[in-house]
């Protein structure tokens, strides 16, 4: 019975001692404060804009760029950012719609003052959207907007895809030379830039 009650002696000294501890830490003397960590001035960060269908009749496309775009920035700023600048994006859902991607261009150029603009994923809201960011000298490139007529917009305009009169050419080369087609049909929508 001794060996037992000493038992509890020792743990109840050792949760007495580590409690002592403990209260004595979170009081008395004042420890030196850490310096806070600052958070980067805007001016520190690079600000984008990723203008895109994140909901809509093509969301998917839309939602797999912002992922894609995500990534990589995550990315990025874990490896200290850009000149040691973070990137923030500014992520806008255009719906698959030039009316809305018009609206969109215009914020992130006037009240976000992004540096540049990623987007569309559509040639029909690419298309609407280029103009104005031409015109306010903010550089755009389209991941995937195909229509010929999108670079025309100016020299801030730009796309990382082939445009459709390549793309037709490639295929069309294809088709007659590798699989010896004589004839083509071609569907599309009308309404579709």
């Amino acid at each position: 019975m001794s060996i037992l009650r000493n038992k509890k002696m020792m743990v109840l000294m050792v949760l007495v001692l580590s409690l002592s501890l403990v209260l004595t830490a979170c009081g008395g003397a004042k420890k030196a404060e850490e310096p806070k960590k600052e958070e980067p001035k805007a001016a520190e960060k690079i600000k984008v804009a990723l203008i895109a269908p994140l909901t809509g009749n093509i969301a998917t496309f839309g939602q797999s760029t912002k992922n894609a775009v995500q990534l990589l920035v995550d990315e990025l700023n874990a490896k200290g950012g850009i000149d040691g600048k973070q990137i923030e994006v500014v992520y806008e859902d255009e719906k698959n719609d030039p009316v809305e991607g018009t609206n969109a261009v215009q914020k992130v150029i006037t009240q976000d003052k992004v540096i540049g603009i990623i987007g569309s994923v559509a040639s029909k809201v690419s298309l609407a959207m280029a103009p104005i960011a031409q015109s306010e000298g903010v550089p755009m490139i389209s991941p995937t907007s195909t229509n010929d007529k999108l670079t025309n917009a100016g020299d801030y305009i730009s796309r990382a895809c082939f445009k459709d009169s390549f793309q037709g050419y490639v295929m069309a080369k294809f088709a007659g030379e590798n699989l010896g087609a004589k004839k083509a049909a071609v569907l599309f929508d009308v309404g579709n830039d």
